[in-house]
């Protein structure tokens, strides 16, 4: 019995000090900006991202005509999901969008329009998926 009770206790050691060592490479990470950080600018010269968002080029489309962009933009970040939306609601008008309806829970969707140069069309998706943040951006010319 005090045998199997020692290792018991030497596998608890072990465990908490691997399990410390692991952490021991790893950084906190806040939610908020640095305040000198800056919008990134998208592909979309209209579109800002947040600074903590980082995008997927593998998931992410852009088609490029003479005239227009479009396409879906994919990104993913630690940051908080309604701080997301908000950026978007605060920044977008700025550019010329014009929001026209949000849809909430479990994800949140906005949708934004402009008019000038040529119509189109923005849909920002905003939902949390494990320990990440994901945006999806959408741009399209209106029909």
């Amino acid at each position: 019995m005090k045998k199997a009770m020692r290792l018991a206790r030497r596998l608890g050691v072990l465990i908490l000090f691997l399990g410390l060592w692991g952490c021991l490479g790893y950084k906190v990470v806040k939610d908020e900006p640095a305040k000198d950080q800056a919008p990134q600018p998208a592909l979309f010269q209209d579109v800002s991202i947040p600074p903590e968002m980082k995008m997927d080029r593998d998931d992410s489309f852009v088609f490029e005509t003479s005239g227009f962009k479009a396409g879906t933009l994919i990104f993913r970040g630690y940051v908080e999901p309604d701080s997301v939306s908000q950026f978007f609601r605060e920044t977008m008008p700025r550019e010329g969008w014009t929001l026209k309806t949000i849809f909430r829970h479990p994800k949140t969707v906005l949708l934004f329009e402009k008019m000038s140069p040529v119509p189109k069309t923005c849909i920002v998706i905003v939902y949390e998926q494990h320990i990440f943040t994901h945006l999806e951006v959408w741009v399209a010319p209106q029909v």
